[in-house]
């Protein structure tokens, strides 16, 4: 028997969007991570630690140097853009249950895809407690999105 947990998110399909519902707990928890997350965005890159943090969110886009730092020069401000990550803070204080359509899915979809690349843990390190509560959040709005995609568990 699978024990009853205070901490969840759940996603279903709706024929309007996505239906999510999460606990308090995690809706502010995810709320402060996403606050984290803007700042990072506005903050420009000073110290050694946050430039390598910005190279591994936004990898070089080409192989030649020129053309990925010419690259980031051109979309600097899209890839520093904030206002996906603020709609879906937005959303997190207004408590749950709520329906996202397709814009806020995708949205909901990029800020815990930023998340998760900001929590990653470098190379040969252990995979964080908040990394797979991010990854269980994308899977469930993928799959709520696109109930198909689930098909064939049963082979495996």
């Amino acid at each position: 028997m699978i024990p009853i947990t205070a901490d969840y998110f759940d996603a279903a399909p709706v024929p309007d969007g996505v239906l999510v519902r999460m606990a308090a707990n995690v809706e502010d928890t995810l709320a402060h991570q996403i606050t984290g997350l803007i700042g990072f965005l506005q903050a420009p890159a000073v110290t050694r630690a946050q430039a390598r943090l910005h190279r591994r969110v936004f990898p070089d886009a080409y192989r030649s140097r020129a053309a990925a730092r010419d690259f980031r020069g051109r979309h600097a401000a899209d890839l520093h853009d904030t206002a996906a990550a603020e709609r879906v803070l937005a959303r997190c204080r207004e408590r749950s249950p709520f329906v996202l359509d397709r814009s806020e899915l995708q949205d909901w979809l990029s800020t815990v895809g930023l998340l998760r690349l900001l929590d990653e843990p470098r190379r040969g390190g252990r995979r964080s407690v908040s990394g797979a509560w991010y990854g269980h959040i994308q899977d469930s709005l993928v799959l709520a999105a696109d109930p198909g995609l689930a098909t064939g568990w049963d082979r495996l």
